[in-house]
Parts: structure tokens; C-alpha cells; sequence
């Protein structure tokens, strides 16, 4: 359809282009699909409805309006512009072809020359990917699904089972079906719009499935129905029910069945049959449907041992263990495994997942190797020694013992896998220590905790600095292992547990119901020797409750997470930029390491990581010779501002969490602070009790959004900040508030985690300097032996200018009060903590009272408040 001299332009009477991520993934898997099932294969993407221009004339280019369908129109031609841009450097042919073919007449002038022209609204944004500009690929819809494409080739071209570049276009040119309707000029196009997007409910799978068995049951129909299909369809969903029709053919060794096609391979598989084979079939249908709503409702299981094997794969998840689940379900079904052996064998294939999950393998190989797992089976009973020798075998990647200890001590645990997954995981280990002693997990709500805080206070800060030597930095240390499974728990107080210093930590976790928290508490500190330490513990509990692979079979060696930070580096859109430490974090390495593998090897976006300061690290080179570019100037290109010491705008840079984010990798949220009762989501504060911990102080995305939302209207002044800050260095815990006056200023260390929120601050905003910390004297409420967070709010001042090093700013201060003034449970312990008058009553009273001269805050509002109220509220 895109091909030919043609132009189809989206009226501007359409709306924007608006695919979400969820949509593109959903695009990427069927066309990955599609692949996957062969050459034969196809997959429908609709309809396009098109109307002639009314200024065609019989010479030039054919313009046609696009009515309906310009979102997946749009979606294609953004995924052949970045399979073009993927291979321009090693396949420029492929990349010519695509240009001509699919992207632009080249024959043509002017606005003429495009064959896709959105709607005026994306039409620059459009114009600068077809045209390879330096600013493509920004953070518009257009650019982010350009980046999410970007991406996916990245991981395709470097994953387990690569797709071929190539391959992958060829697949949209042929396997992809699009039905074109294109209106005479007289026609009602909207009339056919609107018969097209009707609102009758579609036939699913199993109801196709459904009609066609019994019209090849003439004599036989009734019968089969009511002994055999009306229960069969009792026992499961409609949606399970169409799962199951591909389960049946997984089990049949279909490796390459989908859902999407379950109905058409069925239906020819049964048409060589006669009737008496298709009720047998039924009958053997309604069997494996009790079976599979076994493993859906592991509970319903009578056996001890099978059921709890069970239940561990149903916490995990991931429906790709379905298919070897019914087949070992089968196999005790048909006398071949007892009870204790399936759930073995059950436990096998549970063990390859967790240890790829551990060791920071993706999950798209191991679905692969799950679907095959059957068909590999073949005759076999599939005892766990038999699926462990299979899933050990050449490109299967089951990570060794050695892997896993290593992978401990080093991987960023906390964004692996899913967060039930990250979470099962603990809960095993903690079963495992407690030697039997069941916990109710369900009812005891616990999440995941960070002992080292992911936002450190000065206490911490110091702690971390008495372990580094000069080649490394607190922050370093704190990065390199806040996240590893070494440094994480569960509890069911996580608010409470917050930021505070160990020894208040030991207190809670010392009472904790958890052995795990208990251990944890006999340590004298909590730094990186001891999480390490605890990380190798872990590492051999691991082994040994989840068994590795077959040591008789060869092994490949799982490769490091460099296929990951591919996918992160192509995940950078233009005009922004990140750290080598960031990227570290997330895939789980050191910062050197990223910077030598960057050296070396080609990998997209990589002029888009510099150091922490923000400057372009000396050492970067282009890995291949021949590129003399200045990796400044391209920066400039793409919108990126340097200060004159060289340094990116910190506003513009992209955090660990948000590269996580990007690459779908479930980041958590910091520390979680009262899921039962938030307070308003815009902006929102943080909340501290006993003690406290807080959450992000004021989300720097939103912040911006706002800003340039003001901007854009006119109303730059709108939007008043107002800035609490810490006093001093966060890795000595200096107070500095004398230095702070003589010298006109607030300061800190370079933090990435904050150097974006000081970028945002503006000339006139009012700035107030405070410590922190945990009292219980002098409180003048009943504190009822608890602990109470106070903070004590030293300076007040007024910013004059901002030198957007993301590091300091330029005050005048009011003169120095008498003694600190006080203010009682809502705090922070984060170094910047932004607030806005008007969001919430808690934030109007904090800022009255920091910086209006309030002499009492509303300390009745803040105790009856429902986070504070069970501890100190009214009785």
C-alpha cells in the first residue's frame, strides 16, 4: 500500500498520532509472530479508508486523504523509519530501499515528496525522522514510539533467536495485511467509516472453533454437546477456553501456534477427520481442560506436594509454563510420575525461571524455550532430570551456580523481572530460613525494603564514606549496591522504616515476625561489606532451593547484561542525555565497564552518555576510527545546552529510574510511604512518621511539565516554588549554613539524584535551609513512647540566580534567626524537597510556617491526619 508514487495525507480534521506503548508492543508481537510461524503465515491489521484529494490532477503525485486508519498507517511508516536508521550503517542498500519504497517520491517536491503526511500538528516532528535530522526521535508521541521501534531492533538484532533486519521487512511488506477501501468521489466516506467501526461484539476463537466441530458432527452433535463440549465450557473462561485450543496444539508439538491463529490451525488439523475422530478429540479436549483448571486453581489440587509445586508457578506468573504444566499434569494423569515426582519436575522448570530472572536474562528466550519444551519432550516422561537435561542443552542459558553468586553480588535485583516476581523470590527465602514455619504472606501485606536507603540522609552518607578509598565515592559505593538482593526485605513497614539511620532500623527489624529482618539486625552497621556479605548468603540459599543445570550437558555461559543496555541506550531520545552510572544501574555493572564497553563496541545513543558532572567524559571514543565527529556539536544538534565549563543542562538529563522505565524494565517507587491514605497526587509531599520515610519530594517530570505548560501560555510566573534543603555535604555531614551566609549561596555535592530539581529553581523563590532528624523530647503532644520526626529549619532566604550547574544557587539570605524554629511530622530527608502553595493543606501549612513568619503549625491537623492518626491522633 505504501509503495508507488502516492501521498497519503491525514486531514487535519483527524486527531494527533496517539498510539501508546501498550499498542505498539501489541504491533511488535504480532509482527514478531507473523515471523515466527513462517513465510505461509499472515496477520490482519484492519482496514484503511481512503478518499481522493479534490486537488488531484491527472499529472504529479496522487494524493489520497486517510479517514480511517491513520494510526496504523502512521505506526508502520514510523517502524520502517527506524529499521531504516538501524541498518544505514551496515546495510545501506536495505536502508535505500526503504527510503524509496516506503518513505518519500523521489521524484517529487516540496510536501509532495513525503508518502505519509500527518496532520500539521506532527508534521514537523514526521518531517525530521524521515529526513534523518539530528533532532529526530524527541518526546512526542512520534518520537517515543520511534525510540520504542528503535529499541525492539536493538534487542532483535542482539537476542538469543535474532530476527533479521531485513527479515523484519520483508515481513511488513508481505505478511502484513491491510485492507485498502478507497472511496469513489461522490461516496459517503463517513458512512463507511462508521460501518466498519460497528459495535457488534466479534466471534472470538472458541466460538469459531465451536461452530465449525459441530456442523462436522451431523449425527453425532447433540449428544457431544451436552456430554462433553456444555461441560467442558462450565469448567473455563471463554478467554481460558481459547487458551486451552492452544494448549491442545502446543501439546501436539506446534511449537509455533499462537492464540491469534489457534482457530485456523485447529480447523485445518480436524478437517481430514471424520466424526468419530473429532468426539474423541473432544472428549480428550474436555480432559486437559480439567487439568488446566487445575493449574489456574492450584488449591483444587489433591495432592500435598503437586499442589504446593503448583502454587510456586502460579506466584510467578507467567503463563509460558502452561504448556510443560499440562504436560506433566498428563504425564500423572497417565501413571508415568506420582505426585512427588510432577511437583519435581514442576520445580525444575521453575528453577531455570528465577535463575534467568536472578542472573538479568530477559524473559523473551526463555518464553521461547518453554514453548518448545514439548515438543523437545517428545515421548519422554517428563520427569524433572529430563526437562532439567533439555533445558541445559546448547543456547538454553540456565545460569551455572558460579553465575548466580555472581550475579548476587552485582545485578540490580530490584528492577529485574516483575514486582511479585521480585518479591516471590524473598518470600522463598524466607520460608526457606524459617525451616517449614508457615508466614500467611497474603495477609501480612509485606513489600519490599531497602536497609541502605535508596535517598540516603548525612548519617548513611558517612557511614558509606568510611569503606571508600580515593578511586571511589560514597555515591558510587551506594549506586553499586543499593538495589542487589544483598541490601533488600520484606516488611510490612516500610513508611516506617523510611530513611532513618541503622540503629533506628535495627529497633523495628529486630521485632520483625520475618527471620530474615532478624538476621539483619544482629549487624553492627549496614555499609557495602556487610550487604555483600549477606548477598553471598543469599547466593547459596539460592542454589540450593532453585537447582541448576544438568553439569553433563554444555552449558553456555549467560553473557552480561550488554544486550539490555543496548535497549537502554536506544531508549535516549533526542535532546536528552545520562550518565555512565546511570546506565550502570540499571543493568547492573560498574560505571567503567560501561564506559570500555561504549569504547568498543557500536551501540546507538552512546554520545548520550557522559559523566555524572555532565560533561563528556575525556576517554569517549567512537568505536569505529573513521568518525572524527565532536560529540559536543552533535549534542547542540539535538538540543542539548552546555554551560561554559562544559557541563548539559541537568533539566535534561534522564535518571536511572526513568531509563528503567523506558526500557519497560517495573521499577518500584521510592520507599513507599501509606498506599491507604496518599495525600494529593499532584506534586505530592512526603510524609514521615516513626520515623520517617519519605517519598520522591516533588516529581522533576511533572515540575517541568508544568513549567513549560505556563510557559507556553503566558504564565511563566504562575507556578511559584518554594525549596527546603539540607544543610551541608551529604557525604561528610557538615553543617555548612556559616559558609552558606558568608558566601551568598546554597550548595551541595553533585547528586543526580537532585541536580535536575536545582537546574528547575528560579530567581525569587524562596528557599529555607533544615536539618532532620528523630527526637522524642520536648514534643508538645502525646507521643505515647513513639518516636516523632522533627525538622528544625535553620535559614530562610530569597534565590537571586541560578548558574544551572544542578549544584548550587545564588541567595540572599534573611537575617540568621535566634534559635531554629520547629516543625513536627511531616518532613523530608531528601537534600531538595520542592513544595507549591495550593496543592495540599499540609504543604500551605509547612510553607506558612517556614516562610511566612507562622508561629504554630497545625500540629491537631497533622495527628489526626489518617497516617499519623493510630499513633498520636485524638482517642
Amino acid at each position: 500500500m505504501l509503495q508507488g508514487e502516492r501521498q497519503y495525507v491525514v486531514p487535519l480534521y483527524q486527531r494527533r498520532y496517539s498510539w501508546e506503548r501498550k499498542h505498539l508492543r501489541k504491533l511488535w508481537d504480532d509482527l514478531i509472530g507473523v515471523i515466527d510461524a513462517g513465510d505461509g503465515a499472515s496477520h490482519f491489521l484492519g482496514s484503511v479508508v481512503l478518499a481522493p484529494s479534490p486537488a488531484n490532477t491527472p499529472a504529479g503525485v496522487q494524493v489520497w486523504l486517510v479517514v480511517d486508519g491513520q494510526q496504523r498507517l502512521t505506526t508502520l511508516s514510523i517502524l520502517l523509519c527506524a529499521i531504516r536508521d538501524h541498518v544505514r550503517a551496515t546495510d545501506g542498500r536495505l536502508a535505500a530501499k526503504i527510503d524509496d519504497l516506503y518513505l518519500v517520491n523521489r521524484y517529487a517536491n516540496g510536501l509532495e515528496r513525503y508518502t505519509l503526511l500527518p496532520t500539521q500538528a506532527d508534521r514537523a516532528s514526521w518531517q525530521a525522522l524521515v529526513e534523518g535530522s539530528p533532532d529526530a526521535g524527541g518526546e512526542d508521541p512520534i518520537g517515543e514510539a520511534y525510540q520504542y521501534f528503535c529499541r525492539e531492533l536493538a534487542s532483535a538484532a542482539d537476542s538469543e533467536n535474532p530476527h533479521e533486519i531485513a527479515r523484519i521487512e520483508q515481513a511488513i511488506a508481505s505478511q502484513l495485511s491491510i485492507v485498502e477501501i478507497a472511496a469513489h468521489p461522490g461516496d459517503n466516506v463517513h458512512r463507511i467509516f462508521e460501518s466498519l467501526n460497528h459495535t457488534g461484539q466479534p466471534l472470538t476463537q472458541a466460538d469459531l472453533l465451536r461452530n465449525y466441530v459441530f456442523m462436522c458432527l451431523p449425527t453425532r452433535a447433540e449428544f457431544v454437546y451436552e456430554q462433553q463440549w456444555r461441560p467442558l465450557q462450565g469448567l473455563l473462561t471463554n478467554d481460558q477456553l481459547e487458551t486451552l485450543i492452544w494448549l491442545d496444539l502446543v501439546m501436539r508439538g506446534d511449537d509455533r501456534a499462537t492464540q491469534a491463529a489457534a482457530y485456523h490451525a485447529q480447523q485445518q488439523r480436524l478437517a481430514a477427520f471424520g466424526e468419530a475422530e473429532i468426539e474423541s478429540w473432544i472428549i480428550e479436549l474436555h480432559h486437559k481442560a480439567r487439568l488446566f483448571r487445575t493449574i489456574l486453581n492450584p488449591d483444587s489440587e489433591p495432592d500435598d506436594a503437586l499442589r504446593r509445586g503448583l502454587d510456586r508457578l502460579d506466584r510467578w506468573g507467567a503463563q509460558v509454563v502452561h504448556p510443560v504444566a499440562l504436560r506433566i499434569l498428563l504425564a500423572r494423569d497417565a501413571g508415568e510420575l506420582d505426585g512427588a515426582a510432577a511437583a519435581r519436575a514442576m520445580r525444575a522448570v521453575e528453577s531455570y525461571l528465577v535463575r534467568r530472572m536472578i542472573a538479568g536474562i530477559g524473559s523473551t528466550g526463555s518464553n521461547r524455550v518453554l514453548m518448545t519444551l514439548v515438543k523437545e519432550l517428545g515421548d519422554a516422561v517428563p520427569t524433572a532430570e529430563e526437562i532439567t537435561k533439555i533445558l541445559s542443552g546448547n543456547r538454553k542459558r540456565f545460569p551455572t551456580d558460579q553465575h548466580i553468586r555472581e550475579a548476587v553480588l552485582a545485578n540490580n535485583f530490584y528492577w529485574s523481572g516483575r514486582g511479585p516476581q521480585r518479591a516471590y523470590i524473598l518470600r522463598c527465602l524466607e520460608e526457606d530460613l524459617r525451616h517449614g514455619e508457615q508466614v500467611d504472606f497474603d495477609r501480612a501485606k509485606l513489600t519490599i525494603e531497602h536497609v541502605l536507603p535508596q535517598s540516603p540522609t548525612e548519617e548513611w552518607w558517612a557511614m558509606l564514606a568510611d569503606e571508600v578509598d580515593g578511586n571511589d565515592s560514597p555515591q558510587d559505593l551506594h549506586q553499586a549496591v543499593v538495589h542487589t538482593l544483598g541490601n533488600l526485605s520484606l516488611t510490612a513497614y516500610n513508611g516506617k522504616l523510611g530513611n532513618d539511620g541503622f540503629s533506628t532500623k535495627q529497633q523495628i527489624l529486630r521485632d520483625s515476625g520475618l527471620a530474615m529482618n532478624r538476621e539483619i539486625a544482629k549487624a553492627a552497621r549496614w555499609g557495602g561489606q556487610e550487604i555483600r556479605a549477606r548477598g553471598k548468603s543469599l547466593a547459596e540459599r539460592i542454589v540450593k532451593i532453585w537447582p541448576g543445570p544438568d553439569d553433563s550437558v554444555g552449558t553456555l555461559p549467560p553473557e552480561p547484561r550488554w544486550r539490555l543496555m543496548i535497549e537502554v541506550l536506544a531508549s535516549i531520545p533526542s535532546g536528552r542525555w545520562t550518565t555512565y552510572g546511570d546506565v550502570a544501574e540499571v543493568i547492573g555493572c560498574a560505571p567503567v565497564a560501561v564506559g570500555a564497553r561504549l569504547a568498543s563496541v557500536p551501540a546507538p545513543n552512546a554520545h548520550r552518555v557522559l559523566k555524572s558532572t555532565g560533561q563528556i567524559s575525556p576517554d569517549f571514543r567512537w568505536p569505529d576510527p573513521a568518525r572524527t565527529e565532536d560529540p559536543r556539536t552533535i549534542l547542540e544538534k539535538e538540543g542539548i545546552r552546555f554551560d561554559a565549563v562544559g557541563r548539559a543542562a541537568a533539566r535534561q538529563r534522564i535518571t536511572a529510574a526513568e531509563l528503567a522505565r523506558r526500557t519497560d524494565l517495573d521499577v518500584d517507587v521510592p520507599e513507599v510511604v501509606d498506599p491507604e491514605h496518599p495525600l494529593p497526587a499532584l506534586l505530592e509531599g512526603s510524609l514521615t512518621g516513626k520515623p520517617g520515610g519519605p517519598t520522591e519530594p516533588a516529581p522533576q517530570a511533572h515540575l517541568d511539565e508544568v513549567r513549560r505548560s505556563n510557559s507556553a501560555e503566558g504564565k511563566a510566573g504562575d507556578l511559584v516554588c518554594y525549596w527546603i534543603m539540607s544543610p551541608g555535604p551529604t557525604h561528610t555531614g557538615r553543617n555548612q549554613i556559616r559558609d552558606f551566609i558568608e558566601r551568598g549561596e546554597w550548595r551541595m555535592d553533585p547528586n543526580p539524584r537532585f541536580e535536575s530539581k536545582v537546574a528547575d529553581m528560579l530567581s525569587g523563590e524562596r528557599i529555607a535551609v533544615r536539618t532532620r532528624r528523630t527526637t522524642v523530647d520536648d514534643v508538645p503532644f502525646d507521643r505515647r513512647d513513639e518516636r516523632v520526626s522533627v525538622m528544625d529549619f535553620e535559614l530562610t532566604g530569597t534565590i537571586t540566580e541560578n548558574p544551572g550547574n544542578g549544584c548550587s544557587v545564588r541567595v540572599d539570605w534573611d537575617p540568621e534567626p535566634p534559635a531554629p524554629r520547629r516543625y513536627y511530622l511531616y518532613t523530608s530527608q531528601d537534600t531538595v524537597w520542592a513544595l507549591v502553595r495550593g496543592k495540599t493543606p499540609v504543604w500551605d501549612d509547612l510553607i506558612d510556617f517556614a516562610f511566612e513568619g507562622k508561629t504554630q503549625q497545625n500540629i491537631d491537623f497533622l495527628r489526626n491526619h489518617p497516617y499519623w492518626r493510630d499513633r498520636f491522633g485524638d482517642r
